[in-house]
This record gives C-alpha cells, sequence and structure tokens, in this order.
C-alpha cells in the first residue's frame, strides 16, 4: 500500500478517570484491518507528527 493509497483518520486524544490517555477506534478502520479488542498495536511518528498503527507480531 503506497502512502497516497493509505486513508487517515483524525482521532480526539480522550483520558480515563486515572488519567490515562487513550483513543477510539472508527468501527470502519477495525473492520478493513481484522484488529480485535485486545490486539496490541505499535505506533510510530513520522517526520509530519502522523501516528502509524500496525498491529503487533
Amino acid at each position: 500500500m503506497t502512502l497516497s493509497s493509505m486513508k487517515r483518520y483524525t482521532l480526539d486524544i480522550l483520558e480515563d478517570d486515572d488519567l490515562n490517555a487513550y483513543v477510539n477506534l472508527p468501527e470502519e478502520l477495525l473492520r478493513e484491518t481484522g484488529w480485535l479488542a485486545g490486539d496490541v498495536l505499535e505506533y510510530e511518528e513520522d517526520l509530519d507528527g502522523n501516528i502509524i498503527l500496525r498491529r503487533s507480531n
């Protein structure tokens, strides 16, 4: 998949009662990636500040 064919999502960063940060991933993204609750995701930040998520192996 090329960078130009990737979809982009803008998500709000939320906090729980203990001030832990989290995001809610859109159902469309979960369907397209096959990610499930409990999957471990890795992330990296590119030079433009975008966050790239991948399922951890």
